[in-house]
């Protein structure tokens, strides 16, 4: 897997950017640290409205694997079976500018509980199968204050979740190998706050693809993915908190590509990806306006559009030993939409930015092999 397991990023593309530097091969492990932030903000003539949420992340990976044939493929192991967690707590704070009528608040507190596991099979020739499950999750609560600090209002709590469940098949051909594979990702938002509560809680469905080849000191990866459906809907809002159950769209497409370097005893590697997601909710990095309007009976929606960078360097210190780093960083476009959920009121937009000086990881950790062999 990617280093997407130690980032700040709940739907992100959890599969395309999936392959680090040559694996190892044998019993392996890996240690990190990380630091990863998330920002969501507008901008309008009284100043900057802003929610972030921020993880230190401790990483920690077991697995065992075994290399393809000679010569054939482009690095992914034959056989594998691995577990990757990165399980880390958060703080979130959101502001808007004093100078408004009856600005917001709020600080909390909560946890990433991130997975990533690995299975494949070398069953023919030089084809394997994968079965790939990476869960990204977050729960959180605030609690916020409305017309100025220290004024308490209320908490609300938070849950964004994206779990997804592959299954695929890897061919490899000399120096070379492409990889298909289906794909489900059950997709998790919820809002509830005094005044009302929203869950959405439902699968989706699609596919990748990936093609990686080798040349030298130089590997070069391209993939992307699509999914899409309607993920069912529950809602109840003040007052008469009356039930109500619904379908709403989710989409979510990503392609991203690579290129790694090998140089002595260290490889770098340079990574760009774009995504797309389509939601039904915001329940993750909340603005006051969002709040306000899910307090009056607004349902949001969320359609964004993401490009990023992320570079790795890998170094053997020792025999079997690698230190490894990395930075990670993503320029997102937001449009949110609110759907009035009571009385049929006209409904709204708001332009939300996450930018890469806000939405950004590092870390630093080692890798290891026992008994096996590094490349």
């Amino acid at each position: 897997m990617g280093n997407d397991l130690v980032a700040a990023c709940i739907y992100c593309a959890s599969l395309i950017l999936g392959r680090d530097a040559p694996s190892l091969y044998g019993f392996t492990g890996e240690i990190m640290g990380a630091y990863g932030t998330f920002e969501r903000r507008t901008e309008s003539s009284s100043g900057r409205s802003y929610s972030n949420t921020t993880g230190k992340f401790p990483l920690v990976a077991l697995g065992w694997t075994r290399p393809a044939a000679t010569g054939m493929g482009a690095g992914t192991p034959a056989w594998e079976a691995s577990g990757r967690l990165g399980w880390a707590a958060s703080h979130t704070e959101s502001a808007e500018p004093e100078s408004d009528p009856a600005p917001s608040f709020a600080t909390g507190s909560g946890r990433f509980e991130n997975v990533a596991l690995a299975f494949r099979g070398a069953l023919v020739g030089n084809g394997s199968a994968e079965i790939l499950f990476v869960q990204h999750r977050f729960r959180g609560t605030d609690v916020y204050d409305v017309g100025g600090r220290f004024q308490f209002a209320g908490e609300q709590i938070l849950i964004a979740m994206r779990r997804d469940l592959s299954i695929g098949w890897r061919q490899r051909f000399a120096g070379a190998e492409i990889a298909v594979r289906l794909q489900s990702a059950l997709l998790q938002g919820k809002i509830n706050t005094v005044e009302g509560v929203l869950q959405g809680n439902g699968a989706i469905w699609g596919g990748g693809v990936e093609a990686l080849l080798a040349r030298g000191p130089w590997r070069f990866f391209l993939g992307g993915e699509w999914l899409s459906g309607s993920v069912p809907r529950d809602e109840q809002f003040a007052p008469l908190y009356q039930p109500v159950s619904g379908q709403d769209p989710a989409r979510l497409r990503a392609a991203g590509l690579w290129a790694e370097r090998s140089v002595g005893r260290t490889s770098f590697r340079l990574a760009g990806f774009w995504q797309d997601a389509t939601m039904g909710w915001v329940s993750y990095a909340v603005l006051g306006e969002t709040l306000r309007r899910f307090n009056d009976g607004f349902r949001p929606g969320s359609a964004s559009q993401t490009w990023g960078v992320e570079l790795t360097a890998r170094v053997l210190v020792g025999t079997g030993v690698f230190l490894k780093a990395f930075g990670h960083f993503a320029w997102t476009n937001e449009t949110v939409t609110f759907t009035d959920a009571l009385y049929g009121r006209p409904s709204a937009t708001l332009d939300v930015l996450a930018p890469g000086t806000d939405q950004f990881a590092f870390g630093l950790g080692l890798e290891f092999t026992l008994g096996g062999k590094s490349p």
